[in-house]
């Protein structure tokens, strides 16, 4: 009978296992890579100091970059191997969940909570990607976890000093820094939580040990900390509107059952349970003289949306796909209040049933700029002398992903490099456009021109002025988020 048990309880966590994977990979390949994913590929194949270098004029810090950089080096750059680096780590942020689940609550509840994040498709859709989000949801789990560990033992009088969870705390605080701004976030909403639970057990002296642990995390990102400071002023990310109410609303829809948009019935049945069992949470954590581990999930759920709110006033940077790290957060404010194996069995039914359209759109439409594709139809339909123009210049890392033969490919700004950054150049002008396409046109016959967040360099569309008094449009094929056009040179 105890063996059987044992096996019992060893189960669950592994079917939990084998179904975060399995829907993961499901239609892994289905959509290409965007160009945001396809940038990644580009700037994780330079060498290690030049990664660093382009991670200077992007909006990220180096580490996934450099993880990513490791990862081709061994599995190679196809589609399938660089977004497989994302699947794991979405896999083990449903291992990390169930962990830190149990950890605060009881076994039943972890289960369920792990199952949630199993089965969230906003953390499906981007464990699918080639770019950060994965790592940084994997990183707030896995330091929340060992800051429970760790901070738990301290508040107990526990004297016996946890190497494995010190370690496991600094080595993911570090790596989580460098892989996303947000997760600075996670490390105040734990440092928060961690002040108050010492505090309030007269720990003192124990708070100066982790103060000394946070030193340990947080010295090593100083080296970054002009460049951060930098790129707070540099980049100014027109294409992202002030959010308003119903851009939150949006996000809290988007990140509990992976739909955007909802209806207001929608809306409100969200708000109404999640109050509800939210405050099945804390009052379970009460009951359990554990009533302040509530500061630390409602600080790591709420900290992240509230604070880009806030600042998207004056310099808006507020994405759904930034507040990813806080969905395990609440996952456990939702479920931690569930105690009995019926609340748990209903629980997890409601919210299956409940994510199922955000899965349908998950796996049924097609969701990515379709570079792929067009790269494709472009190579079948192609010129030798044929030129692919591209608006803004980045996308040519997608372009250059999929091309599998030689072809001239240029863009604006002309001047376009990895290592100076989407960010580079100057807007158009009649008179530069006129004298970069006149030359360019002079050398080609045809001229495919792709655009994408057109307005960012050419808000007066000056290059499809041009193109359209200087040349004729042949051809507009369509192909998902991108705009294309084929001009072929007048008799």
């Amino acid at each position: 009978m105890r063996n059987r048990a044992r096996l019992t309880g060893l189960a669950g966590p592994q079917i939990l296992i084998l179904a975060a994977l399995s829907l993961r990979l499901i239609s892994l390949t289905r959509n290409g890579l965007w160009v945001d994913e396809a940038s990644s590929v580009a700037v994780s194949a330079l060498t290690v100091p030049d990664i660093v270098a382009a991670s200077k004029v992007d909006p990220h810090p180096p580490g996934y970059y450099l993880l990513l950089h490791g990862w081709t080096a061994l599995l190679g750059r196809s589609e399938y191997a660089v977004r497989l680096l994302s699947v794991f780590a979405g896999v083990l942020s449903v291992a990390g969940t169930y962990l830190l689940a149990k950890v605060m609550f009881r076994e039943r509840t972890a289960r369920l909570a792990a199952w949630c994040v199993c089965l969230s498709p906003a953390l499906i859709e981007y464990a699918q990607e080639t770019r950060m989000y994965a790592l940084l949801v994997l990183c707030s789990v896995i330091l929340t976890w060992a800051a429970v560990r760790i901070v738990t033992r301290y508040a107990n009088g526990i004297t016996r000093f946890s190497r494995s969870a010190h370690l496991t705390y600094a080595l993911v605080g570090v790596i989580g820094l460098y892989t996303q701004y947000y997760f600075m976030f996670v490390i105040l909403a734990v440092n928060l939580w961690a002040f108050v639970k010492l505090s309030r057990a007269e720990r003192w002296r124990d708070i100066g040990y982790w103060s000394l642990l946070q030193a340990a995390t947080i010295l090593p990102f100083g080296v970054w900390v002009p460049i951060l400071l930098h790129q707070s002023q540099a980049f100014v990310f027109t294409w992202i509107g002030q959010p308003n109410a119903t851009s939150v609303l949006n996000a809290l829809s988007y990140l509990t059952l992976g739909q955007g948009n909802p209806s207001l019935g929608l809306v409100l049945g969200l708000a109404l349970t999640g109050v509800v069992l939210s405050g099945l949470t804390v009052a379970r954590l009460a009951r359990d003289m554990q009533a302040v581990d509530a500061v630390l999930l409602v600080i790591w759920a709420i900290f992240p949306m509230a604070c880009s709110y806030f600042l998207s006033q004056s310099h808006p940077v507020f994405i759904d796909r930034q507040f990813l790290l806080s969905i395990p957060a609440i996952v456990l404010l939702m479920v931690g209040g569930l105690t009995d194996r019926r609340a748990v069995t209903i629980g997890a039914l409601v919210f299956t049933i409940g994510v199922l359209p955000g899965l349908n759109r998950l796996y049924f439409e097609n969701r990515k700029q379709e570079w792929r594709e067009l790269v494709s139809y472009i190579q079948t339909h192609s010129e030798p002398t044929d030129l692919v123009y591209v608006n803004p210049a980045g996308g040519r890392v997608a372009v250059d992903y999929y091309l599998e033969r030689s072809m001239a490919v240029d863009g604006y700004p002309p001047q376009f490099s990895l290592l100076l950054g989407g960010f580079h150049g100057e807007r158009t002008t009649a008179d530069n456009v006129n004298r970069l396409l006149t030359q360019l046109a002079g050398k080609h016959h045809r001229v495919w021109l792709i655009q994408f967040v057109a307005s960012y360099w050419d808000p007066e569309q000056h290059l499809t002025r041009w193109l359209e008094g200087h040349m004729t449009l042949e051809e507009t094929p369509t192909f998902r988020g991108l705009d294309v056009r084929l001009y072929e040179a007048r008799p």
